[in-house]
């Protein structure tokens, strides 16, 4: 196997896990899953910033499906720290995320040749 093909089977393009036997078997678990489901917490990211746990109810997925999402989302720079915090259960404050500008999009501005001021 080559070495870039190695690397889309390790974090953040795979599933990580931190070495236990539980958490193996999560990653391997969720690893058909994966692709599916960080797209679908990036496009909601890209709708609307939001915690993981508004994210895990906006999509309708459990919490513990879609905070790796984010961890692996920002590791390949996908998605950013807004700086801005909301509270989440039990009174914790948590990151609101935010997607990070596609370059290859332009904005109407762009796209009509203006120049920005």
């Amino acid at each position: 196997m080559k070495p870039e093909q190695l690397d889309l089977l390790s974090y953040p393009h795979a599933p990580g896990s931190k070495g236990g036997e539980t958490s193996r078997a999560a990653a391997e678990g969720i690893a058909p899953r994966v692709d599916g489901l960080r797209g679908q917490v990036l496009a909601a990211i890209r709708q609307r910033p939001g915690t993981p746990e508004q994210l895990a109810h906006r999509i309708g997925e459990p919490l513990m499906n879609v905070r790796p999402r984010c961890s692996e989302l920002k590791a390949k720079g996908l998605i950013r720290d807004s700086g801005r915090r909301a509270t989440a259960m039990g009174g914790r404050r948590a990151v609101v995320w935010e997607a990070v500008p596609d370059p290859s999009v332009q904005g109407p501005a762009a796209a009509h040749g203006e120049a920005s001021q």
